[in-house]
């Protein structure tokens, strides 16, 4: 169902290259737990990135069911991932202001699911994950095993045929971890679980399939081929025993070893097909030989995401009650830089003949006065404020040439009008000057 053929991903950082995957060729079945496993830095997480379409391959290309996606458009990856991939992160990622019916619905809204059936598809998937009667609690009501089912419930409700998970036990005790992990192993009866993990015991103890990375190559593909049928569990222990054969003998020396340790009486339940996690020994376990014939290609219909506006809005202002430090550093750098903004456009746009002229107009003044200041001994003249020399018939004569749209006259000296406080004598007026 799924192939990945001459996989590289090169990162540019500082102008340097760094290469995460080189020549990465892989062939997954349609079902399956496959871990793959590695180091820090041994590109693993990149290799889910890329097979889940949250980035690029730089060369290479993915094949799923038959097609080519290797000229998928950022759209088209968006709608891949909705329509086919679910996610399980060590996170969790869940939305803290919904509940886990609404966290877990979400993913049917997102694919556009019919409306009616929303209720009794999650109604389902919460019986399936064992978390039935906690469908109205938030997330931070749940404990750290509830929150990773809510997120493998989210992931499972929309029945993806990949299920990838990065690390679903990291933030998790031991136990909580292998019935996470118990769990996982029984979805991939039906689907392609793909899970990262640095941890090789865990590896080892539920996986079906080992992919080992190192430097961003593969050095070890192997599948289980172990028969080992006693697994311990945090509830008990298992026996893994086909139908078809009789108890084996390390069951019943098992059982009898635990016969003589008992203080008390032991019971011995049977149940019908139990998913049961599988030991894997590394060292005797076998290459996988998967043969890479022709895939009968499957049209993809992706969905596109449909994401309601209500929910952007609850989201934006359930973020906003929720950072108030930071919303009200926020506002005060918002209304700053519009002070600063503010102050910079009338200082640039400040013209002081138009305020003049402006102020003048409003003020519905037609009259002007002006007086002769004889300001140095060079003899310029200015005209700029009262003085008491007064004018002549020579200055009204040369105003009048200078400004012959105006009616320019000479009268003694006036009192009653006023363009400023304190200055109430004028000598000379310029008259009918916005006329």
């Amino acid at each position: 169902m799924l192939e990945l053929r001459n996989l590289t991903k090169i990162y540019e950082i500082n102008d340097k290259q760094i290469v995460a995957l080189k020549n990465v060729n892989v062939v997954f079945g349609k079902s399956g737990f496959v871990v793959i496993l590695g180091k820090s830095g041994s590109g693993k997480s990149t290799l889910l990135n890329l097979i889940g379409g949250l980035d690029e391959p730089t060369s290479g290309d993915i094949i799923f069911k038959g097609n080519s996606l290797k000229d998928f458009t950022d759209n088209q990856w968006d709608e891949y991932r909705n329509t086919f991939v679910g996610f399980v992160f060590q996170d969790f990622n869940l939305l803290e202001e919904y509940s886990v019916k609404k966290n877990i619905a979400l993913s049917l809204e997102l694919i556009g699911y019919p409306k009616a059936q929303i209720d009794q598809r999650v109604k389902e998937i919460l019986v399936k994950i064992q978390l039935e009667g906690l469908e109205k609690r938030k997330p931070k009501e749940l404990s750290g095993g509830q929150r990773q089912r809510v997120t493998l419930a989210r992931a499972l409700v929309k029945n993806p045929s990949i299920i990838l998970c990065d690390e679903p036990t990291g933030n998790l005790d031991t136990a909580t971890g292998k019935l996470i992990l118990g769990t996982l192993k029984v979805l991939s009866k039906n689907h392609l679980v793909i899970m990262v993990t640095h941890d090789e015991e865990f590896a080892k103890n539920y996986g079906e399939r080992i992919i080992e990375l190192k430097d961003g190559e593969i050095i070890r593909d192997i599948e289980n081929n172990s028969e080992k049928n006693i697994i311990e569990t945090p509830s008990g222990v298992i026996f893994d025993i086909s139908k078809d054969k009789s108890i084996p003998e390390s069951v019943i020396n098992y059982l009898n070893d635990k016969l003589e340790q008992a203080d008390t009486d032991l019971y011995l339940t049977l149940y019908r097909k139990t998913a049961l996690p599988r030991f894997i020994d590394v060292e005797k376990a076998q290459d996988v030989n998967i043969e890479t014939g022709a895939y009968i290609s499957e049209p993809l219909i992706l969905k596109k995401p449909k994401f309601h506006f209500k929910n952007w809005i609850k989201l934006a202002f359930h973020n906003l009650m929720t950072k108030k430090v930071k919303l009200a550093l926020m506002l005060f750098l918002f209304t700053l830089s519009l002070t600063f903004v503010g102050v910079g456009l009338t200082l640039s746009l400040y013209d002081a003949q138009e305020t003049v002229y402006q102020t003048f107009q409003k003020g519905n003044i037609t009259i002007i006065p002006f007086v002769q200041n004889y300001e140095d001994c060079r003899g310029s003249v200015i005209y700029c404020g009262y003085d008491e020399i007064g004018m002549n018939l020579h200055d009204i004569e040369a105003l009048q040439k200078a400004f012959l749209t105006l009616n320019i006259f000479l009268t003694d000296k006036y009192s009653g009008m006023s363009i400023s406080n304190g200055f109430h004598e004028e000598n000379l007026f310029y008259q009918d000057f916005f006329t």
